[in-house]
């Protein structure tokens, strides 16, 4: 059996793992067989979850779904990052002021605090 290229490895462990289908969850990436958004595990693990924790959150996911999702969020922060090197004609954003402390994040629904206020 020949070496396996990195690209033929994505091809087969993330892109079966992952999938962007406009039908499921409006089209955002999402763990295959669920409606386990890529963005819902990120979310754990940027607020300082292990492993463990994203599995206990999510029971239905194994670790390589949760690599796979990491995997692609890093190929996607790749992609971006070649794009904006590549073209200095893409337009420059100006983005406000940092967030008050203890802001999370907002939804439709509102906004999220980490205390009370």
């Amino acid at each position: 059996m020949s070496p396996v290229t990195l690209a033929r490895w994505y091809d087969l462990y993330v892109n079966r793992r992952i999938v962007v289908n406009p039908d499921v969850c409006s089209g955002k990436p999402v763990i295959r067989g669920t409606r386990i958004m890529v963005r819902n595990v990120l979310g754990i693990v940027a607020g300082g979850g292990t492993l463990a924790d994203v599995l206990e959150s999510y029971p239905e996911l194994t670790p390589e779904d949760v690599s796979a999702a990491l995997e692609y969020a890093a190929d996607v922060v790749d992609r971006a990052a070649a794009l904006t090197t590549r073209s200095s004609s893409l337009p420059t954003e100006t983005f406000p002021s940092p967030p008050p402390p203890g802001w999370c994040g907002a939804s439709r629904i509102g906004l999220f605090f980490t205390r009370s206020i």
